[in-house]
């Protein structure tokens, strides 16, 4: 199948996650060169359902029964190759089953979660990778710390940089790591400081997350990111 006829399917959150993925995907791509017509416009990633940009992780266990019945799927068990679920690796494991079923014309399977101040959620996404090494497609992990708000944060360039005014005593936009994602509210929460920066401008925020990619004092999490986007992805698309 030629690459230009391939998708990319993403599974995340919310629209932010879907925006992330979009822009940094795209951007990684035509850094390496790629021919891929990935931008907001032409929008070819493609989900479980006409019309749907993402599959909403809130959302997959209902996806997944329903699936399932159609396709007569085997029901997971609580372990991958002999060895004891990692966290949240049913949840990978079950995106990785659902679209291997669906026969989707899908180049990669983005997934983004939010990792929380919970570093394991990596682990389970790599056992998942390692106990399912023969999917036709790439899957790849964008796992923001703590939470996607925090990437675009690390791009802003206005006012608000320091912090000081925000009631921090770091900069958001050199320590975006830093920020929290619980309690809500509080003077270090990623999702309070990103709409006191940004409001409700995408465009934006759009900016500021292509200047981090760009960045090589980004978020180690987006790096590895990128990374993983230019070996897994790029090549599979031309």
């Amino acid at each position: 199948m030629a690459p230009e006829s391939l998708g990319i399917a993403l599974a995340c959150e919310d629209r932010l996650h879907w925006l992330a993925a979009h822009v940094l995907v795209a951007w990684q791509l035509q850094a390496a060169g790629s021919n891929y017509p990935l931008d907001m416009r032409t929008c070819p990633m493609r989900s479980h359902a006409d019309g749907t940009p993402y599959t909403k992780l809130t959302s997959l266990d209902a996806v997944w029964a329903q699936v399932a019945a159609q396709k007569r799927l085997p029901r997971p068990h609580g372990w991958i190759r002999g060895k004891p679920l990692q966290p949240e690796a049913d949840l990978f494991r079950k995106l990785a089953m659902l679209y291997h079923a669906l026969g989707l014309p899908i180049a990669a399977l983005v997934v983004v979660r939010d990792l929380d101040g919970c570093a394991e959620r990596k682990a389970g996404f790599a056992q998942v990778k390692a106990g399912f090494p023969d999917l036709p497609f790439a899957m790849v992990l964008a796992a923001p710390q703590p939470e996607v708000e925090a990437w675009f944060v690390a791009g802003y360039r206005g006012p608000l940089a320091d912090g000081r005014t925000l009631g921090l005593k770091f900069s958001p936009v050199r320590e975006s790591e830093r920020l929290t994602s619980r309690p809500n509210y509080a003077p270090t929460d990623a999702k309070r400081v990103f709409l006191q920066m940004f409001g409700g401008d995408e465009d934006a925020a759009t900016v500021a997350l292509t200047r981090v990619a760009c960045d090589a004092n980004a978020p180690a999490e987006l790096r590895a990111f990128l990374a993983a986007v230019d070996a897994e992805v790029a090549g599979r698309l031309g």
